[in-house]
């Protein structure tokens, strides 16, 4: 089989809402994810599996909280990975 893409996702969030153990966000890109990974502050809460290009993120870890930084890494068929991070506030 021959790659032909090795090209990252362009990807962004909208919506993020930051607690105390939770989550919430949009997240959208220019084509086709399969797995995200949700660190907060450089621990790894959750790993999600999708199947398109929108998801809408509700994680639940006690690792998160209002002024975590969270960062994204969102995985296109063939692997290629792009990062996105929010600061909480």
């Amino acid at each position: 089989s021959v790659y032909t893409d090795w090209e990252a996702p362009q990807v962004s969030l909208q919506n993020v809402k930051l607690g105390d153990g939770t989550l919430t966000a949009d997240l959208s890109s220019d084509e086709a994810l399969v797995k995200l990974e949700v660190l907060a502050d450089g621990d790894l809460v959750d790993v999600v599996q999708v199947s398109s290009p929108d998801a809408k993120l509700s994680i639940t870890n006690d690792r998160i909280s209002t002024n975590a930084t969270v960062e994204v890494y969102a995985y296109d068929r063939y692997l290629n990975c792009a990062e996105t991070r929010v600061i909480g506030q």
